[in-house]
């Protein structure tokens, strides 16, 4: 008889890209799991990308904190920590773990099941991001086959009218995918005069430095929770960004999204959706015609040749 599934932890170490692209597949592990109480173990900030329907998980970056001894050994496991690995019936871990250290000491302090899928996504992914988690559900047996790429977020803000605005996100992860901000701005103009459209930039920590590049006639949220990020998002008629973690919020909200990508690779690393029109600058790169991750870029040179002029005629034809 197979075990029920009461308590399952997911433990998902990654950025908010990752996270927005594991959504679909916790979406489907939920639905075979209707009953059980899900942790994730991952940024408290992911919160309200879950704590509604349809996926009701708990987030929480303490238990982060609780684990971290096994990366030790399995005896620096607290009374505390042993304790709740009791409590567990399932254990499914992202977690970049190449010698398997934290992965063994953790099945050594649990009875639970411990499903280990590789967590470094930026070493020779072949396949888009958004399928590579599905795939990780071979472990557990779901079919997924039907999933959905899009999501819904919890939404106690208050409601922001539609209006006639743009929403750009000049920032990412890494400097080397960022367009630069100047350009956006540029853009922002010219949207602004020829589609009589307002934009709205928005910023997080990462992007202080880049604030004072805004001219103050333009709107900036800054340093906003998930939650008001994406209704002033739902609200806008498109988004432009890099290749980041907001983009990927954009994307999988439904909202039109165009997307700049120079030494990353659009089909591994875009969402998969309709609404989504990935900008890729390496197909005018001068340094490289094959189609990879482009490490040795570090000058982004085929960013740096894209001009705003060509991204104002793409999102034109597009609109």
């Amino acid at each position: 008889m197979q075990k029920v599934m009461n308590k399952i932890l997911i433990i998902f170490p990654g950025s908010l890209g990752d996270f927005i692209a594991f959504l679909p597949s916790l979406k489907l592990i939920r639905a075979h799991y209707p009953k059980a109480n899900i942790d994730i173990a991952c940024k408290s900030s992911y919160a309200p990308l879950v704590e509604k329907k349809p996926i009701y998980a708990n987030v929480s970056e303490r238990l982060s904190f609780l684990l971290s001894g096994l990366f030790v050994s399995a005896d620096a496991c607290t009374i505390r920590t042993k304790d709740y690995l009791e409590s567990l019936d399932l254990i499914i871990t992202y977690l970049d773990d190449k010698d398997k250290n934290f992965s063994e000491n953790l099945k050594k302090n649990t009875t639970a099941k411990v499903l280990v899928w590789k967590g470094n996504i930026r070493e020779g992914l072949s396949t888009n991001i958004y399928k590579y988690y599905l795939d990780s559900l071979k472990l557990l047996g779901i079919n997924n086959e039907s999933c959905k790429y899009q999501i819904e977020i919890s939404n106690d803000e208050e409601d922001i009218p539609a209006g006639n605005y743009f929403c750009i996100h000049p920032g990412s992860g890494s400097k080397r995918k960022n367009w630069g901000i100047r350009k956006f701005v540029t853009l922002a103009k010219k949207i602004e005069k020829n589609c009589s459209l307002s934009p709205i930039f928005i910023t997080g920590e990462a992007e202080t430095a880049l604030r004072i590049e805004i001219p103050q006639e333009f709107s900036c949220i800054h340093n906003e929770k998930l939650k008001k990020v994406s209704s002033v998002l739902l609200n806008s008629k498109f988004y432009i960004g890099n290749d980041s973690g907001i983009s990927h919020l954009a994307g999988t909200l439904g909202i039109k999204s165009f997307l700049i990508f120079g030494p990353t690779r659009p089909e591994i690393w875009a969402p998969p959706l309709k609404n989504v029109f990935p900008i890729d600058a390496s197909k005018e790169c001068k340094k490289s015609s094959q189609k990879k991750d482009c490490p040795v870029c570090a000058t982004s040179d085929c960013l740096k040749e894209l001009q705003a002029d060509r991204v104002f005629e793409i999102i034109k034809e597009n609109l």
